[in-house]
């Protein structure tokens, strides 16, 4: 959330406040729903989504300019300090980890440059895994 909103400071913000606001979708497919909605269902909870982009960057840069507010990996937030200017808190509820996926048109599925930068890609996302930053 951008400095100065509402909900910033908060060591965490209560579930009744946290549903109650304007939610920024991440939704690379362009899909409704995500893992946080499902968990929210779980607790018999819906959140208000205010808007859907498909990247974090962008949910980033919606989010510092509004009162919009979004659920991202700490480490693209991390990535970002210095870009966008966010507060962050926990979540009021506790989360998993989700999976990040990789997509690319089938017509490079065979392309040798493309094969070595999902290798880097996956080579990254395992190191990041293993040193705790996800």
């Amino acid at each position: 959330m951008r400095p100065g909103h509402h909900l910033a400071g908060c060591s965490s913000p209560a579930i009744e406040d946290f549903v109650a606001a304007d939610h920024v979708l991440v939704a690379p497919r362009g899909q409704p729903g995500s893992l946080i909605d499902r968990r929210l269902s779980e607790l018999g909870l819906e959140r208000r989504v205010a808007r859907k982009v498909s990247s974090f960057w962008a949910a980033m840069v919606l989010v510092a300019r509004s009162d919009y507010i979004a659920i991202l990996p700490r480490a693209a937030v991390q990535a970002m300090k210095g870009q966008v200017e966010l507060e962050t808190v926990p979540p009021p509820f506790p989360l998993a980890g989700f999976p990040y996926d990789l997509v690319w048109h089938k017509r490079l599925d065979g392309d040798p440059a493309q094969q070595w930068f999902r290798g880097l890609l996956l080579r990254c996302a395992e190191h990041v895994e293993a040193s705790g930053l996800s």
